[in-house]
């Protein structure tokens, strides 16, 4: 999760800079009018989430990670009467021969 949350803030940052960078105003017959992308203040929001998400990414401590354990394989096991016996059969399920470990 602390490397999304770095990921998306970084996502939020560079949108929000092309957002904030690309808005224009000009003054027009006294209007102020804006050009290109019109949501100056939106782009200045997401600059702050990004930069909140990653510093919250970044100071967030990483869980801890366990290795995974490794299934063993156990060879499967037969009996004298060929019939194939689960790891925790103490006896034969066809014969009823105990079953040597």
């Amino acid at each position: 999760m602390r490397d999304g949350l770095v990921v998306l803030g970084i996502f939020l940052v560079v949108f929000g800079a092309a957002g904030y960078l690309y808005a224009q105003t000009e003054n027009f017959l006294g209007i102020t009018v804006t050009i290109g992308y019109p949501y100056r203040d939106l782009g200045l929001v997401l600059i702050v989430m990004g930069l909140v998400a990653v510093i919250v990414g970044a100071a967030t401590g990483g869980e801890e990670t366990r290795p995974v354990p490794i299934p063993r394989v156990v060879a499967p096991r037969y009996c004298d009467c060929g019939q194939m016996l689960r790891p925790t059969d103490v006896f034969c399920p066809r014969c009823g021969k105990p079953v040597q470990r």
